[in-house]
């Protein structure tokens, strides 16, 4: 299971937006989860997970986030103490 190498939050615009990196490399590809945008896996050439992109942090966006750690075997942080989530 891959680890978090860091995480970056942003609380003060609407909604909120988060980005949990992955990997050191740069980004080629992106599959977005839903059809709001609300998550997107990043992937680099070779097909590895490189971040996971948040576009709301609600329990909808949480809910998808955790889908995503189940699918690519990502341990995802439990970020719902980090935001309010309603």
């Amino acid at each position: 299971m891959r680890q978090p190498i860091r995480i970056s939050l942003d609380t003060e615009i609407p909604g909120g937006a988060g980005y949990i990196r992955y990997g050191h490399g740069h980004a080629v590809r992106q599959e977005k989860l839903d059809e709001h945008f609300c998550v997107a896996v990043d992937f680099d050439a070779d097909g590895n997970v490189v971040g996971v992109e948040l576009t709301s942090l609600d329990a909808y966006a949480f809910g998808l986030l955790a889908d995503a750690g189940r699918k690519y075997d990502l341990a995802i942080p439990d970020l719902t103490g980090s935001v309010a989530t309603s």
